[in-house]
């Protein structure tokens, strides 16, 4: 009996414990936009998953999956962390430029935002410039960075 007891206290901890540090994450700055850019549903548009994000006081490394829309960047975290994450559509006239970065062998495409005086990146893997390219309201120049500090284009 006393196992039992102390599995369930255990489940019970751990549950805690994730429900705590994924609210305490979506207030690095996902908060802040949940009410102007919450997005009720998913759009058509193109799937790009293992995504990473960097908001201004929280990270998500390859835990987030973007949509490519006609009205934006629809972004939205993995299961594990809906539950204090709602998803955002982010209006392409946020973005302030897209690059590609250059790592080893693995290619990038790097999107800066900014939203409501937050700056943050998504990290996409894969070449997606020119996808997004036809999705912004003017096309960016391209340009190509690699770890070198090369600055990308702004838009």
């Amino acid at each position: 009996m006393n196992s039992v007891l102390t599995l369930v206290a255990f489940i019970g901890f751990a549950a805690g414990m994730w429900v705590y540090v994924a609210h305490r994450v979506a207030q690095g700055g996902w908060a802040d936009l949940v009410p102007k850019y919450s997005a009720p549903r998913v759009p058509f548009g193109k799937k790009l998953g293992a995504v990473s994000g960097w908001f201004p006081r929280s990270r998500y490394q390859s835990s987030l999956a973007v949509w490519l829309s006609p009205d934006g960047l629809f972004i939205r975290p993995m299961i594990l962390f809906r539950g204090f994450h709602p998803a955002l559509l982010i209006p392409w006239t946020s973005v302030t430029s897209v690059s590609e970065e250059k790592e080893f062998m693995s290619k990038w495409t790097v999107v800066e935002l900014d939203v409501e005086d937050l700056n943050f990146l998504l990290k996409i893997p894969g070449r997606h410039e020119s996808d997004i390219a036809l999705l912004l309201p003017k096309p960016p120049n391209k340009r190509t960075t690699d770890n070198s500090g090369a600055s990308p284009l702004r838009v």
